[in-house]
């Protein structure tokens, strides 16, 4: 009786955060209309393949001034010293990751960064080179790889009630594969999604994600859209997320490790990558909620397999305590206060191992219908 209590609470809750949600994304229409992409798809095109072109212009014309200082001194390209040749491996590198992507907007082409680097792997020499190069073109320009036709890798999985067909016209059904579904590598590039799911849960570790998949669906977590970016996510699950709170309307709560970096990792979901801010308003999706585990919770469900934090979580929790988000939230700051007073973290392994169903039948269902979540 009072799990059924319990459950019909949670209920009332999720349906109480999707009204809110629906409401706000009709308001934020009404003030700013979409346009239709159809209308400017072409003109975004163009515009792009022509700041693209420039800057293939400027890199070429940055060479061809080094060479000819070269020439000046009697020598070429062969016989340059050993200190010169990185600084033309890498202008050579940008020019080829360029045109590279200046194909991919003016022809509507896409390819990975392993792609780019198979084609020219003498000139790369590694994989660590193109992300470089990949990473300082799109910070240039102050746009998401994929607007340049680089597709992203995906290591997330999602498992649910829930179709996505991309642009291309390839439907995944997303509960066809029990052990959960990869995130579409192109789903940056567009996608509409079908879903009964009442809400979504983010579970932060690929164990936990299993865990929680091979204990069974249990009638509290009936319908929900199991996600993991498998630690920190790639920019293809944080679409996902941000998807499916903005055009799904759907509640999202993140189930993290209680550690500073476990945080930190719900941080990247909810405001954005403090390594990448230039692409947080494309991957950010403010309305998630932290579900757990937080450090009262320690207090709450006594896991027993406590850790002692070290130094290094000890300056992680003094950096997140720094950014201006958790300085503006006041219950964000009594957690992570109470992380580092005691000194001690848990994974969420340690709240998954009080029993098998003890995550989907009590945990979730609690901290929801009691609206324990930040």
């Amino acid at each position: 009786m009072e799990a059924q209590i319990v459950i019909s609470d949670m209920d009332s809750i999720l349906l109480e955060l999707q009204t809110a949600m629906f409401n706000s994304t009709i308001t934020d229409q009404q003030n700013n209309p979409p346009q239709h992409p159809s209308q400017f798809i072409h003109i975004k095109s163009w515009t792009l393949s022509d700041k693209v072109q420039n800057l293939i212009r400027r890199a070429t014309n940055e060479k061809e001034r080094r060479k000819k200082s070269m020439a000046d001194f009697g020598r070429d390209e062969s016989s340059m010293r050993r200190r010169d040749r990185p600084r033309f491996d890498t202008i050579n590198a940008v020019i080829f990751v360029l045109e590279k992507m200046y194909g991919n907007v003016r022809y509507w082409r896409t390819c990975t960064r392993r792609e780019i680097y198979y084609q020219n792997v003498g000139l790369f020499r590694n994989q660590r080179t193109v992300d470089s190069v990949v990473d300082k073109i799109c910070r240039h320009m102050k746009l998401p790889q994929w607007e340049l036709g680089i597709l992203c890798s995906s290591k997330g999985l999602v498992y649910g009630p829930l179709i996505i067909k991309l642009r291309s016209g390839e439907i995944i059904d997303c509960s066809a594969q029990p052990g959960g579904t990869l995130v579409p590598q192109d789903l940056p590039n567009g996608a509409s999604y079908k879903s009964n799911a009442r809400f979504a849960l983010i579970i932060e570790k690929d164990a936990a994600f299993q865990t929680i998949l091979s204990c069974g669906n249990d009638e509290a977590l009936n319908r929900c859209l199991f996600i993991t970016g498998k630690g920190y996510p790639d920019m293809n699950t944080r679409v996902l997320v941000k998807d499916l709170s903005t055009k799904l309307c759907l509640p999202t709560f993140a189930i993290v490790d209680c550690d500073p970096h476990g945080l930190d990792i719900f941080f990247n979901y909810k405001y954005g990558s403090m390594a990448k801010n230039y692409i947080n308003e494309s991957l950010a999706a403010p309305s998630i909620f932290w579900l757990g585990v937080h450090p009262t919770d320690l207090v709450d469900f006594g896991p027993t397999e406590l850790l002692p934090m070290t130094a290094a979580d000890l300056k992680k929790a003094d950096d997140l305590m720094r950014r201006p988000y958790v300085r503006r939230e006041y219950r964000l700051i009594e957690e992570i206060f109470a992380m580092t007073s005691r000194g001690v973290k848990c994974e969420i392994e340690s709240i998954s191992s009080i029993s098998c169903n003890f995550m989907s039948n009590v945990y979730i269902p609690t901290k929801i219908s009691r609206k324990k979540f930040i």
